[in-house]
């Protein structure tokens, strides 16, 4: 029974830890993003810069922009999706506007690898 308690508890750390990695709550800013649209063969989706316009638009500044990936494996297959997205940094006082748009935090995304934005 001590070992199942303890078992549970560590899994409920790291997963707590986990779902905490891509946010920090002090910081004055919080990255967004979109999936791209991109099909495999097919498209290459909506560019970053095209998109980036949808949040200057509804008065979001978007303080830095980048492409990535959810970090999802996924089959190589033409016509499936890419897991490609779109990340914005923008004013964490403009996460909830964003979100209106269509956009989530990243740190939403289970597998995806944080990287600087430059």
């Amino acid at each position: 029974m001590r070992l199942n308690i303890s078992f549970f508890t560590l899994l409920s750390c790291l997963l707590f830890i986990s779902a905490c990695k891509h946010s920090d709550p002090s910081s004055p800013y919080v990255k967004v993003y979109k999936y791209d649209g991109s099909i495999q063969c097919e498209s290459t989706g909506v560019e970053l810069n095209v998109m980036a316009l949808e949040l200057i638009v509804a008065g979001i500044d978007v303080v830095c922009s980048q492409q990535g990936h959810d970090g999802l494996a996924r089959i190589t297959v033409c016509g499936a999706d890419t897991g490609n997205i779109n990340i914005y940094t923008i004013h964490r006082v403009n996460q909830t506007s964003a979100e209106e748009l269509g956009f989530s935090p990243v740190n939403t995304l289970s597998e995806y690898q944080d990287q600087p934005c430059e």
